[in-house]
């Protein structure tokens, strides 16, 4: 039998920034998820392995959290006298896995009405753009390039510390960004901003064409460019693109040829 009354944390790498703790009872074991973020929304799925215990909903269970707080999500209650034993893994990605796509929404380009650039890779890219990443476009922009949200939204997630820039997976983690949450909880993502180069805070709500950073050249990237996708949460330990379409002046285009040039009008 376990320890009664014992307290264990378990956090996922690399940040720790999300995780499940179990606190042992006189009658079972309170299960918990801590999420760190502090407006962010997860999908958190939790595997759990237990003999003589009972889970109420089932040994896998996904759970969505929309920011920082610590939630109880079940209490593991003996099935009979005698000894008893848990188990767990879990994984967890951003966004809100039952988010649903508004059906017709048209994107404005991510940057200045008037100005156009090149596509490098689209959906089903050549490089990076596959499986969970197929539907995410990249524009090839100087450093420094304005950044206009393509939709608006509250800002759930930033960073701008970074001055990292590589092109393999060495530099993963070390790009500067924004998350704008939409209207149908849907995650804009707009990557490899510069350092100090994002200019909205969290928490902030944003319209549809409002400058909201700096291009740059950080994280995993072959040269300075836009990394930009619309994505929600799942019940594996990647997000997904979702397929959007933007408005151009070349009418409505969703994922764009690469190679060809965009130019960005406003989109109502």
């Amino acid at each position: 039998m376990p320890n009664l009354s014992s307290a264990d944390v378990f956090c996922s790498p690399p940040k720790n920034r999300v995780c499940i703790e179990t606190v042992k009872t006189k009658n079972g074991v309170d299960v918990f998820a801590i999420n760190k973020f502090e407006l962010l929304p997860i999908s958190l799925t939790l595997d759990m392995t237990v003999n003589n215990l009972v889970v109420p909903g089932g040994t896998r269970q996904t759970f969505i959290f929309n920011g920082k707080g610590r939630t109880k999500l079940f209490h593991l209650a003996p099935r009979k006298k005698g000894r008893w034993t848990y188990n767990f893994k879990f994984q967890w990605n951003r966004g809100d896995e039952t988010a649903r796509h508004t059906p017709g929404y048209r994107y404005q380009l991510p940057f200045k009405p008037g100005a156009k650039y090149k596509v490098t890779q689209s959906c089903n890219g050549f490089s990076t753009h596959v499986k969970s990443q197929r539907y995410a476009i990249d524009f090839a922009m100087p450093i420094g390039t304005p950044i206009h949200a393509a939709r608006g939204g509250r800002v759930v997630s930033l960073r701008e510390n970074s001055n990292r820039g590589g092109p393999n997976k060495s530099y993963d983690n070390d790009a500067n960004f924004v998350a704008i949450q939409h209207d149908d909880r849907t995650l804009g993502i707009y990557y490899h901003l510069r350092k100090n180069g994002v200019h909205v805070s969290l928490g902030q709500r944003v319209k549809k064409g409002e400058q909201i950073g700096l291009s740059g050249n950080t994280g995993r990237s072959t040269g300075p460019h836009l990394h930009f996708a619309v994505v929600k949460g799942t019940k594996t330990d990647n997000e997904t693109s979702l397929r959007f379409a933007f408005k151009t002046n070349k009418g409505v285009i969703s994922c764009p040829k690469r190679g060809q040039f965009l130019r960005a009008v406003r989109a109502r």
